[in-house]
């Protein structure tokens, strides 16, 4: 079987070429490629556009009356054919669409492909429905858990509130045998404290009074060296020995005097 080549003109000197499908079903065979944009209409207007540009291209003639009339009749002459030959496009057109309209096997494919995606559709409906119960179910046991640890959570808190009351009964007694204590020992203390006072007082007394006997002794005892003083000097002027310390003693002064 001869291949149908696409005529589509995608050019003032080309076509597009590729191959045309043909369909299984009744109707004529198919002109056009696959590319919706290619059908007859499209080849009659593209065909007219690059027709238009070769024209814009081409030398101008000389202004002649007759001939320009002529060139204008043969112009709309051509709009006349250009529009008969567009009908008939529209016409070849709306059969081929006519054709892919009762080509059963497009018909098919179409409905596979409905069906695909109607199918696709549930499946993703069927997997949101089941995620959704998921969270749910998921949300239903953190909600249970959740009213457990609240449940745990009160409970916790009667027992520290009661543990508390309890702490605040043995501190409040602590505090008061505290008190308790501290007067008892601040009571003993103050009378060791007066006791001691008077004790300082009396060792005060006794420290005064025997100040006062040792100064007593002591100018006694400085009375009786002075004494002793005296007699030693007394004696030691009448010595010999002394006299002749005494002359040595000048000698050396008096040289050191000298020397100097």
């Amino acid at each position: 079987m001869t291949e149908t080549l696409c005529p589509f003109p995608i050019h003032a000197d080309r076509v597009c070429g590729r191959t045309v499908a043909q369909r299984s079903g009744p109707g004529r065979p198919r002109v056009y490629c696959d590319d919706p944009k290619h059908n007859a209409v499209a080849r009659l207007r593209a065909d007219r556009r690059f027709r238009a540009r070769t024209h814009q291209d081409s030398d101008a003639e000389p202004q002649r009356p007759v001939t320009e009339r002529v060139s204008a009749l043969a112009a709309a002459l051509d709009r006349l054919g250009d529009l008969k030959a567009e009908l008939l496009a529209e016409l070849a057109d709306a059969e081929e669409l006519a054709a892919d309209v009762a080509d059963l096997d497009l018909v098919a494919a179409e409905m596979r492909a409905v069906e695909a995606a109607a199918d696709a559709r549930v499946a993703l409906a069927l997997a949101a429905q089941a995620a959704a119960e998921r969270d749910a179910a998921q949300a239903r046991r953190e909600r249970d858990e959740a009213v457990e640890l609240s449940e745990i959570a009160c409970d916790a808190a009667e027992e520290a509130i009661a543990g508390r009351d309890e702490a605040v009964e043995a501190v409040t007694r602590m505090r008061e045998d505290c008190d308790r204590d501290v007067a008892r020992v601040s009571a003993v203390a103050d009378a060791e404290l007066a006791k001691i006072d008077a004790a300082l007082v009396e060792a005060r007394a006794d420290r005064d009074r025997i100040t006062r006997v040792a100064e007593s002794a002591l100018a006694e005892v400085r009375a009786h060296c002075a004494d002793n003083h005296r007699l030693v000097d007394a004696i030691g002027a009448r010595s010999p020995v002394r006299q002749h310390r005494a002359r040595a003693t000048g000698q050396r002064r008096r040289a050191a005097r000298r020397a100097a």
